[in-house]
C-alpha cells in the first residue's frame, strides 16, 4: 500500500466504564483487518479440528469457551 494511503493506528481512549478498558475506534480498514484475522483463526482452528474425531472436537471447543470464560473473568476481576 502506498504510504500516501495509509492511515495512522487506531487511537486509544479510556472506557467510561472503566479506567483501566480502553476503547478503539476502527477505520474501514480496521474493522476489515480484525474480520480477516477473525477468519484465519477460523480456519486454523478448522484445520487443526479435522484430526479429531467428532466427540474430541467437540470437547476442543468446550475447552476453548471455558477458556474464554476464564480470561473475561480475569478481566473483569482486574487482575494483572
Amino acid at each position: 500500500m502506498p504510504s500516501s494511503t495509509r492511515t495512522a493506528p487506531p487511537t486509544p481512549t479510556s472506557s467510561s466504564a472503566s479506567p483501566r478498558r480502553t476503547a478503539f475506534h476502527l477505520t474501514r480498514e480496521g474493522h476489515r483487518a480484525l474480520e480477516d484475522a477473525d477468519a484465519a483463526v477460523a480456519a486454523c482452528l478448522t484445520e487443526l479440528g479435522s484430526h479429531l474425531d467428532a466427540d474430541e472436537a467437540e470437547a476442543a471447543v468446550r475447552g476453548l469457551e471455558v477458556a474464554d470464560k476464564a480470561i473475561r473473568r480475569h478481566r473483569e476481576a482486574g487482575v494483572r
